[in-house]
């Protein structure tokens, strides 16, 4: 108004019609014909809103990428938004073994969710995670803050190597243990028969480490060796690239332990 007060006229919106067009449900009691400051607000259901997570959950689709809900939790009496969860998790991660499931894990950081025992109901949180949102539970007040599932976006997938959280670091782990590993190889010596066996040797001993020497209670080792399945495939100099060798490793990483099956019979 002259006074610099903003004032508004408010009206319903009856359906949209594209990004950039909508039509409302009565009409105005004059045509705007200057350009005029508007705001649209669509109040979501819960229902909504679960739908609305589970939809940006799968839009990632990545294995690289972990949807931490709810979007805000309290430490005490701090409000705390999700990048501290997201950031709680990053931590969680570094401070257990790389093969290590998260799922049940007790979160610290946040004492209290609310809109996971008050807003959402079970029906909801479960529409969330089958797309792949990685939720913090807590089933009353005061109760233990932990993680629900360990899932990344990509669950849709249906392939535990890129759906489990513990797969995905424990394959990253040792990735960056065989590039530590190898790297003394790179540039010093020529492609002879004789160093393809040392980096056969080389590499063997790796496996042998990883499924062994990491081994940790019922934790297990980061590769799985009694089954024979780790193994090497194939090593040898690039048919065309003389300055390329070529490995191929099958690995056989231990699987998280989500779901027993019990059948009591009498």
């Amino acid at each position: 108004d002259a006074w610099g007060t903003p004032t508004y006229t408010e009206c319903e919106v009856a359906s949209v019609v594209s990004n950039t067009v909508l039509k409302l449900r009565d009409s105005l009691e004059a045509a705007v014909g200057t350009a005029t400051k508007i705001e649209i607000w669509h109040p979501y259901s819960v229902a909504e809103m679960a739908t609305a997570v589970a939809a940006i959950s799968s839009g990632f689709a990545s294995s690289r990428v972990y949807h931490v809900f709810p979007s805000v939790g309290y430490n005490g009496t701090v409000q705390l938004p999700s990048q501290y969860a997201a950031a709680g998790m990053a931590a969680l991660c570094c401070s257990v073994l790389p093969q290590q499931g998260l799922t049940n894990v007790e979160f610290n950081g946040f004492t209290d969710l609310p809109l996971i025992y008050r807003t959402f109901n079970k029906d909801q949180l479960n529409e969330m995670a089958a797309s792949g949102t990685l939720i913090l539970m807590q089933s009353a007040p005061g109760a233990r803050v932990y993680v629900r599932h360990q899932i990344s976006t990509a669950i849709l997938d249906g392939n535990l190597n890129t759906t489990e959280l513990s797969m995905v670091k424990n394959f990253d782990s040792i990735s960056y243990f065989f590039t530590g590993l190898l790297s003394p190889y790179i540039g010093i010596y020529n492609v002879t028969p004789e160093l393809i066996d040392i980096l056969g040797a080389t590499i063997n001993s790796g496996l042998q480490t990883l499924g062994s020497y990491t081994n940790s209670g019922n934790i297990g080792p980061q590769v799985l060796l009694a089954n024979g399945n780790t193994k090497i495939i194939s090593l040898a100099q690039h048919p065309t690239l003389r300055d390329h060798v070529i490995c191929v490793v099958n690995l056989e990483l231990p699987a998280p332990f989500n779901v027993l099956e019990l059948h009591l019979v009498v």
